[in-house]
């Protein structure tokens, strides 16, 4: 991972070799952590669910693996932006071992603004870097407060806020609840 990051920083193309998934080849050539991830794979079609889930996958700590069709790229950017946040680091894989392989490596944010006018063809892989706060770490009720605000200014009903947020931290469910009846009083 460190060879690859390094690699990608100095602009050196890092090629991987066939392998059993493009989710893995993708991920070895990433540059990003491979210590752990999550597959993902390709996101429910119906915009709650699909919205949901890339919630859930903003608050791991781990690298995120997405399978995203051509024609989806454009929405699964904006969506994974407002999910991640536009500064998460990203790696687009496109055509793993192929002829026309391509890595594009660069913010979620960038991302958006690069392939706006750009419709890409082929199999396309994702990777999301994790995310910085630690799920070990107990987390403040500040930041439940504000974990709970944030999905529920989404739409999210508030169970569904405590879910997510339980799921998402080392807090328990049954505190998570607690905090937001304190807080919302619902």
């Amino acid at each position: 991972m460190e060879l690859a990051r390094l690699c990608a920083t100095e602009k050196i193309p890092v090629i991987p070799i066939p392998g059993p998934s493009a989710a893995i080849a993708a991920l070895s050539a990433s540059g990003l952590p491979t210590e752990e991830f999550t597959f993902v794979g390709f996101l429910p079609r119906h915009g709650r669910s699909r919205k949901a889930r890339l919630e859930v996958s903003a608050r791991e700590a781990v690298t995120q693996i997405f399978y995203v069709p051509p024609h989806g790229i454009h929405q699964f950017l904006l969506d994974a932006a407002s999910s991640f946040g536009d500064s998460r680091s990203c790696v687009i894989a496109r055509e793993i071992t192929k002829l026309h392989e391509e890595f594009w490596r660069g913010t979620l944010g960038e991302a958006n603004e690069a392939f706006a006018t750009r419709q890409p063809k082929g199999e396309i892989t994702i990777l999301i870097d994790g995310n910085s706060i630690s799920i070990d770490e107990t987390p403040s009720d500040d930041f439940l407060e504000h974990e709970l605000r944030e999905l529920m200014a989404k739409g999210h009903a508030l169970s569904t806020a405590v879910k997510l947020v339980a799921e998402a931290t080392s807090a328990k469910k049954k505190d998570v609840y607690a905090l937001a009846l304190r807080v919302f009083g619902k």
